[in-house]
């Protein structure tokens, strides 16, 4: 077989199969093999009854209103996130509009030390990290062998204790 076709089929390829809908570089061999492999059949005959079974089940009877109901809803959703949206977009402008107040009214000068504080702090944040990351790791690789020596140890010490601690099985009378 060519074209990337599998050795049985899909899924999709029986479904579609069924359907009648094949893709057109896939028809003729998709038919010829589900014709031929009882396998194939099978899973396209499955696929057949689910289709009358689900045909055979009663409809629904919707209400009238259903469609206007949940597009109702919707809208309704929709106009809830707008309200929360534009309330968010005020809370946020009236923050900032604060801020800028106080800058104006305190000057420069009054917010520099404070600014020049934190990102001092965050300088030495960053500082700090890049040299933990340049130490950790050879640390970690050095530090390998004792720490799993140490594990081993803790272990065997336990699994002593615990074998001490267990009571030994008695013997099932005969």
């Amino acid at each position: 077989m060519t074209s990337g076709f599998s050795p049985h089929l899909s899924d999709a390829q029986a479904q579609r199969l069924l359907d009648g809908v094949l893709l057109p570089e896939e028809a003729d061999e998709v038919t010829a093999h589900a014709a031929a492999c009882a396998g194939c059949a099978a899973l396209v005959d499955s696929y057949r009854a689910l289709s009358a079974g689900l045909e055979a089940l009663p409809g629904l009877d919707l209400p009238l209103d259903f469609t206007a109901g949940v597009l109702a809803r919707v809208e309704q959703k929709e106009r809830s996130a707008a309200r929360e949206r534009r309330t968010a977009a005020v809370v946020v402008a009236g923050v900032l509009a604060a801020l800028a107040g106080l800058l104006a009214f305190g000057g420069g000068s009054a917010w520099a030390p404070a600014a020049t504080s934190f990102a001092d702090q965050i300088g030495t944040a960053a500082h700090t990290f890049r040299l933990g990351a340049a130490i950790l790791p050879p640390v970690l690789a050095a530090l390998r062998l004792p720490i799993a020596g140490i594990c081993a140890a803790l272990f065997f010490a336990l699994a002593l204790a615990l074998k001490r601690l267990t009571p030994a099985p008695r013997p099932q009378p005969a």
